[in-house]
């Protein structure tokens, strides 16, 4: 039999104990897959006007869409939309990241304003401003990052609808909080392909608190459906 070099050995423990520390930081804090009905219920509609109030009309219904195989996401029932716009706003995962603290955070999006709406954005917010605004633009297709018209998303569809399912693209979101800085990372669902690179984004807070995911329209030729969110050190 052949020996091994010791010195190989020694290399292999090492790239061992590093792996396994690695492993055991890296934690989940916050998880969702929209599987159960319940979670439905930590959504809420605000009036527009104050973002905080529930609004006691229907409008931009928040419900679990299931493709018929048993995975389900949240959506909103487009039935019901037909007049002006509504916020979605979940405060679920605001107790499981504190503040400074680094973090990764990831979820499959579907996101459309059919016929181009500045009012419409997608927010992740934090206790001083926000992490990540996606908003609307004069075309239907393109989503500015954060205020930045220079700085943008092009998605693949205009996000128009067929009857009550969106025919928004999805994609698979990853933002990475780290020292301060807020990268972001966009890909196919299949994350066969990027359509946003790994960049430093103009972040609206310094502080790594999270509070809520809010979905904002306007109008109501917006779609928004989301699925598979994990927040992870």
């Amino acid at each position: 039999m052949k020996k091994i070099p010791i010195s190989m050995l020694l290399s292999i423990m090492m790239t061992l104990q590093l792996q396994l520390v690695f492993s055991a930081s890296a934690a989940t804090l916050y998880s969702q897959d929209f599987n159960s009905a319940a979670t439905v219920s930590d959504w809420k509609q605000v009036n527009a006007g104050d973002g905080n109030t529930e609004n006691v009309e229907v409008r931009y219904k928040p419900v679990l869409m299931d493709d018929g195989a048993g995975d389900k996401w949240l959506g909103v029932d487009m039935t019901t939309r037909n007049n002006s716009g509504m916020w979605l706003k979940s405060p679920s995962f605001s107790s499981y990241v504190a503040d400074q603290t680094d973090y990764v955070m990831e979820f499959d999006m579907a996101l459309g304003a059919s016929s181009g709406d500045l009012s419409s954005s997608l927010e992740i917010d934090t206790a001083d401003g926000y992490l990540l605004k996606l908003q609307g633009s004069n075309s239907s297709t393109d989503w500015y990052i954060n205020g930045s018209a220079e700085d943008k998303l092009i998605f693949a569809t205009n996000g128009s609808t067929d009857g009550n399912t969106s025919t928004s693209t999805w994609y698979h979101y990853i933002i990475t909080y780290k020292d301060g800085d807020t990268h972001l990372k966009v890909l196919n669902k299949a994350k066969t392909e990027t359509l946003y690179s790994p960049n430093v984004i103009i972040s609206g807070t310094k502080a790594g608190k999270l509070t809520n995911l809010i979905f904002k329209t306007g109008r109501y030729n917006a779609n928004f459906e989301i699925d598979n969110i994990v927040i992870r050190t």
